[in-house]
């Protein structure tokens, strides 16, 4: 076959929702994407029209052995030319044919070219479909692509130094005590006292735990990998033990 100026490209539906445009920040993706309209000039990389309301289309690259999908580059890309890249959204929205239109014309062929392309573009497609999951991968995107988290934290108003003093007013035996507790990003970090073991619980299972010789200690959990939308933490002493309030966590 010749060599084709515009081609399709298949997104595999283990791949769906996978990209750059959905994991990352608005304010990042806006900033990747005008770039991206920057070096073209404002014109469309393929067909080469200047137009105003440019596409910024993600080109990956799938390798089923490793199940990873590696971007390659963003290019801008004019909505004729973007339809194409994305034929079957083409085909559900009923503009196969001004796509199938477009490609002829780009590529100077006819329906034989299309239909011979389609085709090997489908059976790759269903190659790479054998892969339930890809691992999204972008070393040349300083922008973390890490799932957004944010901690509901129930001690956010608390006055530490009030509630210590009368902690330190209780009788015998003393229970563990909370001293603070604080939250950045996706990180608790507690000061507890009188605390031998703090275990953090999700739902009903213990997901974290870590033991303590010190009388005052600052202990930080991640809570990255906690599925669940609630986290809560226990401190456990020889007074007894405490039961924190319950954090939720919110992913976008």
């Amino acid at each position: 076959m010749k060599n084709l100026k515009l081609t399709i490209e298949l997104i595999p539906e283990g791949a769906w929702g996978s990209n750059l445009r959905k994991r990352l920040p608005k304010k990042d993706w806006d900033t990747l994407r005008h770039d991206c309209y920057e070096r073209a000039n404002y014109h469309c990389i393929i067909c080469g029209d200047k137009k105003d309301n440019l596409d910024a289309h993600e080109v990956w690259d799938f390798n089923i052995p490793t199940k990873t999908q590696t971007l390659v580059d963003i290019i801008a890309l004019c909505k004729s030319c973007h339809l194409v890249k994305h034929i079957k959204h083409a085909e559900a929205e009923g503009k196969l044919d001004i796509a199938k239109r477009h490609f002829y014309k780009i590529n100077k062929c006819d329906t034989d070219t299309f239909a011979q392309h389609y085709i090997e573009t489908k059976d790759l497609f269903e190659k790479r479909n054998k892969v339930d999951k890809w691992e999204l991968k972008a070393p040349q995107i300083e922008f973390s692509l890490k799932e957004q988290i944010s901690i509901i934290n129930p001690y956010q108003d608390v006055n530490w130094e009030a509630v210590v003093n009368i902690l330190n007013s209780e009788s015998l035996p003393l229970p563990s005590k909370i001293c603070s507790v604080t939250v950045d990003g996706s990180k608790i970090t507690v000061v507890a006292e009188r605390a031998t073991m703090i275990e953090w619980i999700a739902g009903d299972n213990v997901v974290n735990s870590v033991a303590n010789r010190l009388k005052r200690f600052t202990t930080t959990f991640n809570i990255k990998d906690v599925e669940n939308s609630e986290i809560r933490f226990r401190l456990i002493g020889e007074g007894g033990q405490t039961e924190s309030s319950v954090f939720g966590i919110l992913r976008g």
